[in-house]
């Protein structure tokens, strides 16, 4: 029995051993695939990293809400938590970078992308250490990560310097527009990031809404936007005479939102502000008899109402809706400006009738070519204008044979015309009668 005990104990253990072996060739198999498929992603990500990485700045920069818990894990993976402290959001916009994308082919337009992304890199990298993505087709994204030690006062002259740098480096062609540049304000924390975004955007925006290529920081922005200059007087005057109540209430609305950010600005200041503006819709109205009459009063009203406002934010609430009124007012005189033209020349052929008027005096007054008037004016009259000019001196030649002892000379030159022959020859395709034929029926009759 002790022999046949051993023998069992000896086969089990065998058994246990080999079903040992195997599960550490397993392990050791399930370890080696663990290993390799671990490496295998750590390839994808670092050949993709820089697009992770730009997808969770974008998602950063998006973010207004606080980041979900499961982002902190990808920002450690990336070590964004100490890059993302002391930074700024740059902006570069090409303006005609989409239309590019449509005539390039696809290869020839990614080279030139990477190229542009490279080449602003390089520049910036003399600057700050950066972090560049393309957010869209013709807008570049950065994350410059500035140095603890530089204040926002010395940062600010930098970032202009920058901007000079890069707007002279990515300049393709001198007929070509430059590129748009905007930086954001400087931040201390990731949870800011999009705050400094939203300040670059709003300084792009309003750069290209206005067409102009400074100030490059948003800092500046906040410190030139809020003075109501000689540019901003222009772009306005010319909304407003255009008759673009949409262009003038986005722009109005764009500088007083500047303007009620800024925790500093006065009631006095945003009066005085509004009274320039009232004044300037003064002068432009003045410019346009055709809406004096329905304009005048509301500016009266305007002046009166602007006294009793006591807060920054109501000048623009009471602007806007006003402003809108008077572009209004002048654009549907616009639309209508032939018959406004037609009706100035012809109030101006009556009072100067007598004078020697010719077609190119009469379209010089409207400011046309004598064409284009002789043809506005059989449009809204359905009168030739020789002829209707000829119909008024004759009105008033019968007015002067009727009441007074004038010759024919005398009444032909009153009523301007150069010869009496011509006088008497229109007179009598008028009226069927010769002048003293029309003299003689009315003395008969009375």
């Amino acid at each position: 029995m002790e022999p046949y005990f051993w023998k069992t104990c000896f086969f089990l253990a065998l058994i246990l051993l080999f079903v040992a072996l195997c599960f550490l060739l397993l392990s050791f198999r399930r370890l080696k695939y663990q290993k390799e498929r671990s490496a295998f992603l750590s390839s994808i990500l670092e050949a993709n990293r820089n697009e992770l990485k730009a997808s969770l700045l974008l998602r950063l920069c998006y973010l207004s809400q606080p980041e979900p818990e499961g982002l902190a894990p990808t920002l450690s993976f990336f070590d964004l938590e100490q890059e993302l402290k002391h930074t700024v959001v740059a902006l570069v916009h090409f303006p005609g970078s989409s239309g590019l994308s449509n005539s390039f082919h696809k290869d020839a337009f990614r080279n030139l992308q990477e190229s542009l992304l490279t080449l602003c890199q390089d520049t910036a990298g003399e600057f700050f250490p950066s972090f560049w993505f393309w957010e869209t087709p013709d807008t570049l994204l950065a994350i410059l990560s500035i140095g603890e030690n530089l204040s926002e006062s010395l940062c600010l002259p930098i970032l202009n310097q920058l901007g000079e740098r890069l707007q002279k480096a990515c300049a393709r062609d001198e007929d070509e527009r430059p590129p748009v540049i905007a930086f954001g304000n400087l931040i201390s924390s990731k949870e800011l990031l999009h705050r400094s975004y939203e300040e670059a955007a709003e300084l792009l925006n309003h750069k290209l809404h206005n067409h102009i290529s400074i100030p490059y920081s948003y800092q500046e922005f906040q410190r030139t936007e809020i003075q109501f200059d000689y540019h901003k007087q222009q772009l306005l005057a010319r909304y407003i005479r255009l008759g673009k109540a949409q262009e003038a209430s986005t722009f109005l609305n764009s500088y007083f939102s500047v303007i009620h950010a800024n925790p500093y600005t006065s009631v006095a200041y945003v009066r005085e502000i509004t009274d320039q503006i009232l004044d300037l819709i003064s002068s432009i109205v003045k410019e346009m008899p055709v809406v004096l009459a329905d304009c005048a009063p509301l500016l009266t009203h305007a002046k009166e109402q602007t006294e009793h406002l006591a807060h920054v934010h109501d000048f623009g609430q009471f602007l806007l809706p006003f402003v809108q009124t008077i572009c209004n007012f002048i654009g549907a005189v616009s639309a209508n400006k032939g018959k406004v033209k037609i009706d100035g020349l012809i109030s101006w052929i009556q009072e100067n009738y007598h004078q020697d008027l010719s077609l190119e005096d009469m379209a010089a007054h409207i400011g046309c070519s004598p064409a284009y008037t002789s043809k506005l004016f059989k449009k809204e009259t359905n009168y030739d204008i020789i002829t209707y000019l000829s119909s008024v001196r004759i009105r008033h030649a019968k007015e002067l044979l009727c009441t007074t002892k004038m010759t024919l000379e005398e009444i032909s030159a009153a009523v301007g015309f150069n010869h009496q022959q011509t006088f008497i020859r229109n007179f009598k395709k008028q009226t069927g009668l010769t002048p003293t034929e029309y003299r003689n029926s009315t003395v008969s009759t009375s």
